[in-house]
């Protein structure tokens, strides 16, 4: 499976878009960026947000963001992100993307794994 540029781009965006709307502590802004079934989950912007900053703090305030390849985890298009935490801890991320009918991406769910050195 692959996707063509275009729709890799557009998955990027998306994630790039999120991680803005967390520096500049936009709850509404990085929950629009969410599938329906994690908005469902956690109902509000602020709900969601919460959860970012106390359970996956590296996604909130990264030192350094890289982006590495597109691949499919259980036939789901999946961005792999790597983070440098604040305190010089790496972690990677699983963003598992969802298009949606109107054919917007939004994150459909994401991991986020420490790398051991």
């Amino acid at each position: 499976m692959t996707l063509i540029q275009s729709e890799q781009v557009a998955i990027r965006l998306v994630i790039e878009d999120q991680l803005k709307a967390f520096q500049a502590n936009d709850s509404y802004a990085a929950f629009a960026l969410v599938a329906p079934k994690i908005q469902q989950k956690f109902k509000t912007a602020d709900n969601f947000l919460h959860l970012i900053k106390t359970d996956y703090a590296p996604l909130y305030r990264p030192s350094s963001v890289v982006f590495e390849g597109l691949t499919f985890f259980q036939n789901t298009p999946t961005q792999l992100v790597m983070f440098l935490s604040q305190r010089a801890e790496l972690f990677r991320a699983m963003y598992l993307m969802e298009k949606q009918k109107a054919g917007r991406w939004l994150i459909q769910d994401f991991f986020l794994f420490a790398v051991d050195e």
